[in-house]
């Protein structure tokens, strides 16, 4: 499954069969990276579309890149990683155009879920 955007993709609203109200356009990230990376801003195909949104836990950083399992919460560390500075969680921009804070205690499945446009589960409360 895939997210709403992405490299040399195209999608319409038609093709967010989940719903744009259970799917996450873009994410909130903080340029403020534990291992002094810059964020998604400086990597051109990947700006902020939640491409890790669905497996890395918001306001953390795994190691090795990638892994959703060996993760510090309280640091970002990866390009394409949901985050901010607030405390708690972050904001996201869902296809319908609304914005909500995404607590970073959300369940794993329910990110996930709400990452991709047309995986047919449904994504519940969060």
């Amino acid at each position: 499954q895939r997210p709403l955007f992405g490299t040399d993709t195209r999608t319409s609203i038609r093709d967010m069969s989940d719903g744009t109200s259970n799917t996450v356009a873009m994410i909130e990230q903080s340029r403020e990276k534990y291992n002094g990376a810059l964020g998604g801003w400086s990597y051109r195909c990947h700006v902020g579309i939640g491409i890790d949104f669905g497996w890395v836990p918001i306001n953390s950083w795994c190691y090795p890149p990638g892994s959703s399992t060996n993760c510090l919460p309280g640091r970002l560390g990866q390009w394409a990683s949901a985050g901010s500075l607030h405390t708690g969680g972050c904001h996201v921009v869902l296809g319908d155009g609304a914005v909500r804070f995404v607590s970073e205690n959300i369940d794993a499945t329910t990110r996930a879920r709400l990452a991709t446009i047309s995986d047919g589960q449904t994504v519940g409360e969060f």
